[in-house]
């Protein structure tokens, strides 16, 4: 997933020299946001490093959850991605 959000900035980085204002608003959003995910994508994996076998069970639930919520919100500026760049293309 790492790997993945790292590859959607690139994209958004690539495309950020367009200047349509709110277009290029929503992409340095976008990029934000995704910038914002691979933050807590680490910070799940570092608890989950430090867990004990004590706690394990819950730092997996929540690990768990957490990951849930970064893929749902990776997926939903994903789309506000795609349709900003449809828009530009709409514009050219």
């Amino acid at each position: 997933m790492e790997s993945d959000i790292n590859d959607a900035i690139k994209d958004v980085e690539d495309k950020l020299n367009i200047n349509e204002g709110p277009i290029e608003r929503n992409l340095e959003k976008a990029k934000s946001g995704l910038e914002d995910k691979k933050n807590d994508i680490k910070k799940s994996l570092e608890t989950a490093k430090n867990s004990t076998q004590d706690n394990w069970e819950e730092v997996k639930s929540e690990v768990s959850g957490t990951m849930k919520d970064i893929e749902r919100g990776f997926n939903s500026l994903k789309n506000d991605i795609k349709k900003s760049l449809e828009e530009i293309g709409d514009n050219s």
